[in-house]
């Protein structure tokens, strides 16, 4: 009575023994299946959401940019579940072996959970045994560490990790997550390249649409500026770009072209301004000149007209002639001559 009693507390371990690996093992799975799922739809999310061409909205693009930064955290920080499913997949028991419908095809190993004695075979717990035969579903021949074979109730055993296919399933889930993390780099980038796209373009469009009359109305400084802003939005798109599926080769090459082409541009539009406000200061100063002397001439005529009006007193040929040397010196005067 005592030894069945015994058998029955070995047993009722043993059950508890499964139950808690059975656990382990169906949790892993629906764990596993979650994360899968999870990683499938966020890749469909990111697809659709981040997919992005040169006719994007940039307003609409840069709000995304900033968007799938912070899904980049959400990212990352699931690293941590996909580190613990790899984790835990190496703990995994094997079940395939209890099920008679799934053969062995050789000899594997099993691990005896509990004390088990017959006249045939003795089995300690936590003895390393070998599964020769799991055609029954209840007994299994086992070999025992001394070499010794026997039919022993299947409960007794385990069959411990590795589960390769727990250990598949947790190295595809690690492997659609890098997946993903790739899918979210490339999108980013895109994003970005076509965002540095899109304020390079304004800049050119802008420099194109300069002529000589808005040049002149701007400051000195800001000359410099709009150059200096071309080439620091170029820079950005050229390191925006590196990895972007949107732009090719040829195409940063005929972007650098138009740059070149937009700074020569601007550069003649200022020697134009600049020889326009040389000419406007020649003119300017010709005009003042010519103003200067007509009123030097109207004063000199009204002057003239006095005389000529005013009447010789006594020595008229005196008079007339000191008149005369007068005027000429005035006209000397207005002439600039001496």
């Amino acid at each position: 009575m005592q030894t069945q009693w015994s058998w029955i507390l070995q047993l009722c371990q043993c059950v508890e023994k499964h139950i808690k690996e059975n656990s382990a093992y169906f949790e892993f799975f629906n764990d596993a299946k979650e994360a899968t799922d999870y990683l499938r739809n966020l890749k469909d999310a990111i697809q659709r959401k981040y997919s992005c061409d040169r006719s994007s909205s940039i307003h609409k693009l840069e709000d995304l940019v900033q968007e799938s930064m912070e899904e980049k955290e959400e990212l990352l920080q699931y690293k941590s579940t996909v580190a613990s499913l790899m984790g835990r997949a190496k703990t995994i028991i094997q079940l395939k072996p209890r099920n008679p419908d799934c053969p062995l095809k050789t000899s594997i190993p099993i691990k005896a959970i509990c004390d088990y004695r017959q006249i045939e075979i003795t089995i300690f717990k936590d003895d390393e045994c070998v599964l020769a035969n799991n055609s029954h579903r209840a007994k299994w021949k086992v070999i025992s560490p001394t070499g010794n074979e026997a039919m022993v109730p299947s409960v007794c055993f385990s069959v411990p990790p590795p589960n390769k296919e727990a250990v598949d399933f947790a190295n595809r889930i690690e492997q659609q997550y890098q997946n993903v993390l790739t899918l979210w780099h490339e999108s980013h980038i895109n994003m970005k390249s076509v965002v540095s796209w899109h304020y390079l373009i304004n800049e050119i469009d802008r420099i194109r649409a300069s002529n000589v009359a808005s040049i002149k109305t701007m400051l000195p400084g800001e000359h410099q500026q709009v150059l200096s802003n071309l080439q620091s939005r170029f820079e950005d798109f050229l390191e925006d770009s590196q990895e972007s599926q949107i732009f090719s080769g040829s195409d940063i090459t005929q972007l650098e072209k138009e740059v070149n082409v937009c700074k020569q541009y601007y550069q003649e539009l200022l020697k134009s301004a600049e020889r326009e406000e040389q000419e406007e200061s020649a003119y300017n100063l010709y005009i003042s000149e010519v103003r200067n002397l007509r009123l030097r001439l109207e004063s000199c005529e009204d002057r003239l007209i006095r005389q000529i009006r005013t009447p010789l007193e006594r020595d008229d040929l005196h008079e007339s002639v000191f008149r005369i040397s007068e005027q000429e010196v005035r006209l000397r005067s207005v002439w600039g001559q001496d």
